[in-house]
């Protein structure tokens, strides 16, 4: 049985897997993006992007905090500081109520990405305010 591969590389039913989870996710159907995400990983587990996403749904779904923490900040790790890859970050420790965690990664993400929408978007979401111009006021 041979392996279907893109120009690039990557396993076709991966990145069909891939895919399906996005629009799951995009869905509001968690545990459909779960087992998604879960198949991409075990078909390319090198793969930063499935890395991450699955380990958001272990965290949502789950709720196996450790291992999706980890996935989230290998991936990072493994391809660099990534929009995607950040706000993946940013959503787990929000789940987990680690706030000042979460805004770290999404301004980290702003630094280096100022007009990524997606980043942005998750700012405003949280409500994450720039430090005050004279530093008594709030």
């Amino acid at each position: 049985m041979t392996t279907a591969t893109t120009q690039d590389g990557s396993d076709a039913t991966a990145l069909a897997a891939y895919g399906q989870g996005l629009a799951a996710f995009a869905a509001r159907d968690l545990a459909a993006a779960h087992q998604a995400f879960e198949r991409a990983h075990r078909r390319d587990s090198r793969d930063p992007r499935f890395m991450s996403w699955y380990g958001v749904t272990l965290v949502l779904v789950e709720r196996n905090s450790n291992l999706g923490i980890v996935l989230c900040d290998q991936a990072v790790r493994l391809a660099g500081p990534e929009p995607e890859l950040l706000l993946n970050q940013a959503r787990v420790h929000l789940s987990l109520n680690q706030r000042e965690r979460a805004v770290r990664a999404i301004l980290r993400g702003l630094e280096l990405f100022p007009d990524d929408p997606r980043l942005a978007a998750a700012r405003d979401a949280m409500g994450i305010r720039r430090p005050p111009v004279i530093a008594f006021l709030s």
